[in-house]
């Protein structure tokens, strides 16, 4: 084996020795490796784990952001060494597929497991058909929480599966402790927003942009989302505010379209 096979097995056995052994824990004269996963295998990398000795029991704890946490119990014998793995369920949601009027979108579906997302991001998988979404793009999706109204997209990938699009997108398994349980996966159908709807979507981002609470950035994703299907002209007609974060992503739009602007040519 020559030396770069060599690292290169080196590292792969790092890999899945990191992935197979767990955290070291102490309770009195005992060590327990802890492993904590979901529900999908993934590792979970930001789990806190507490170990205390009860007796002659050992006591653990896991939790993690946005999972359930568990307990166990294990039983001390002569051995001074345990190995113990949790497996963290995924909590209750109710998760609706609307557009940006608020309608549900009936012919679409959706899958709430967890494959293909890392362990500290809750995903959903959405089926939409291409006819309903004439203009995919993953900047036209995205999910809002039932309580803040902030919107939590990490990422997006959009995939044809016949006459479908399937859309994974995911969000930070902080976005259940902020905003939960109630979740909005939300399609912009390139379709004029109502009144009603331009209103209640432009009361909610000024409330982001002055609300001390809402988590970093809440505004900045919101008002992204919302600069290209919502018009200055159709807020200043409802007789609102314009709220900053809009504002600046219509300016940094009209700018770009003016460094852009063909200019005419010499002859």
């Amino acid at each position: 084996m020559n030396r770069t096979n060599a690292a290169v097995a080196v590292v792969l056995f790092l890999l899945l020795a990191g992935s197979a052994w767990g955290v070291p824990y102490v309770a009195g004269p005992y060590t327990v490796d802890v492993v904590v996963r979901n529900t999908t295998m993934a590792l979970i990398p930001d789990a806190d784990v507490s170990c205390w000795l009860d007796g002659k029991v050992i006591r653990l704890k896991a939790s993690a952001r946005g999972y359930v946490s568990k307990t166990a119990a294990i039983q001390t014998g002569a051995a001074t060494y345990y190995k113990y793995d949790f497996v963290l369920e995924d909590p209750e949601l109710r998760v609706a597929i609307v557009d940006l009027n608020g309608r549900p979108i009936k012919s679409a579906y959706l899958e709430k497991g967890q494959y293909g997302f890392a362990g500290n991001e809750y995903g959903f998988t959405v089926y939409i058909p291409k006819q309903v979404w004439p203009m995919p793009a993953q900047k036209r999706v995205e999910i809002i929480d039932g309580f803040l109204g902030a919107a939590w997209k990490l990422w997006a990938k959009l995939e044809k599966i016949e006459d479908y699009y399937r859309v994974k997108v995911a969000m930070d398994r902080k976005a259940i402790f902020w905003g939960g349980p109630e979740f909005y996966v939300v399609f912009d159908l390139s379709k004029k927003v109502a009144p009603s709807a331009t209103h209640q979507w432009v009361e909610r981002l000024a409330r982001l942009e002055v609300d001390p609470l809402a988590p970093a950035g809440a505004a900045a994703a919101l008002g992204a989302f919302l600069a290209e299907p919502i018009m200055l002209p159709d807020v200043i007609a409802l007789g609102l505010p314009v709220p900053r974060t809009l504002q600046a992503y219509h300016d940094q739009a009209a700018r770009f379209a003016e460094l852009h602007r063909d200019t005419p040519q010499e002859n």
